[in-house]
C-alpha cells in the first residue's frame, strides 16, 4: 500500500518532518493525534502509537492486515514464476508481501508519556464505569487514553472503552443529577481540566464528555432534568486541515462547533 492511500484513512494527518506524519490512532479514542507514521528504509509503512496501542491493532481498526503496510511489490520474479525473496530490513523477511514470524524486528520501548491527571467517570450510582488519563508525550505533546476497570487485569485496569461495551457517561454524573434536584444550573466545558477549573472559581456544577470536541452523545440531555439553566463554553482554539481536492488550508472553529 502507497503512504497516501493509508494516511487517507486516517483523522487529524499533519506532516511531523520528512517522510514522517502524526495522526489519530484508529485504535482507540484518541482526540489529539498520538500514533506516528512513517516510511521505513525498505518503503513500507511504519505505524507507533504512543498510547500502547499495538499495529495490528492498528491495521485492523482500519480493516487492513499487517501485509498492506508492506511497500507495494510484484509477487512473483519474470525470470522463473518462483515466489520473489525481500532483504530482511528491520528483521524482518518479506516473501511475497508477507512477514514470515521467524523474523520478527525486536521492539522498539514504547512511549507512553507522563501521566499529568486522571478523571474518573461515574455513573448514577457514583461507582467508576471509565478513567481518562492526561499524558504529555516526550515531544511535548499532550494525549489523553481511556481505561475501564477490569479486576482480572495486574493493574485492574484495561486500555478502551467503547471497545469494551462501557457505557460513555457525561463527567461528574452524581453531581448533575443532584444539582437537577436541586434546581441549580450546570456549565458544560470541552474538557476535564476546565469542569475542575469552574468548580473550582465559581463553586458551580460542571460537566464534559470524554474524546474532547465532537463526542457529545445523543440522548445525554435525560440527565439534564430539573436543570433550570445550561451555560456552554466554546473553546475558541483552531483546526487546520487541507482540502484533498483543492490542497487549499482552511481553518474550522472546533470548539465552537461543538459547542
Amino acid at each position: 500500500m502507497k503512504i497516501e492511500e493509508f494516511l487517507s484513512r486516517l483523522q487529524g494527518v499533519s506532516e511531523s518532518g520528512a517522510g514522517s506524519w502524526i495522526a489519530c490512532c484508529p485504535a482507540h479514542e484518541d482526540s489529539n493525534p498520538s500514533m506516528s507514521v512513517s516510511v521505513g528504509d525498505n518503503g513500507g509503512i511504519l505505524v507507533h502509537c504512543h498510547a500502547g496501542c499495538s499495529a495490528e491493532a492498528i491495521v485492523g481498526a482500519l480493516g487492513l492486515k499487517m501485509s498492506d503496510l508492506m511497500k507495494d511489490r510484484p509477487d512473483r520474479t519474470r525470470a522463473s514464476g518462483r515466489a520473489k525473496k525481500a532483504k530482511p530490513a528491520g528483521g524482518n523477511l518479506v516473501v511475497g508481501g508477507e512477514v514470515l514470524p521467524s523474523f520478527k524486528a525486536p521492539k522498539k520501548p514504547r512511549d507512553y508519556g507522563k501521566k499529568v491527571a486522571d478523571y474518573d467517570y461515574q455513573d448514577a450510582s457514583g461507582a467508576v464505569v471509565f478513567r481518562v488519563e492526561r499524558r504529555v508525550m516526550k515531544n511535548g505533546k499532550k494525549t489523553f487514553v481511556q481505561m475501564h476497570p477490569d479486576p482480572e487485569s495486574k493493574y485492574g485496569w484495561s486500555w478502551g472503552v467503547r471497545s469494551s461495551g462501557v457505557e460513555r457517561v457525561p463527567f461528574h454524573l452524581p453531581k448533575i443529577l443532584a444539582a437537577g434536584k436541586a434546581g441549580k444550573n450546570v456549565v458544560i466545558c470541552e474538557g476535564e481540566k476546565d469542569v475542575l477549573n469552574i468548580e473550582k472559581l465559581i463553586g458551580c456544577c460542571a460537566t464534559c464528555n470524554p474524546g474532547g470536541a465532537g463526542k457529545w452523545q445523543e440522548g445525554w440531555g435525560k440527565y439534564f432534568e430539573g436543570v433550570p439553566k445550561v451555560l456552554i463554553v466554546a473553546d475558541r482554539d483552531p483546526e487546520k486541515k487541507v482540502d484533498e481536492k483543492t490542497g487549499e488550508e482552511k481553518t474550522f472553529a472546533v470548539g465552537q462547533r461543538h459547542a
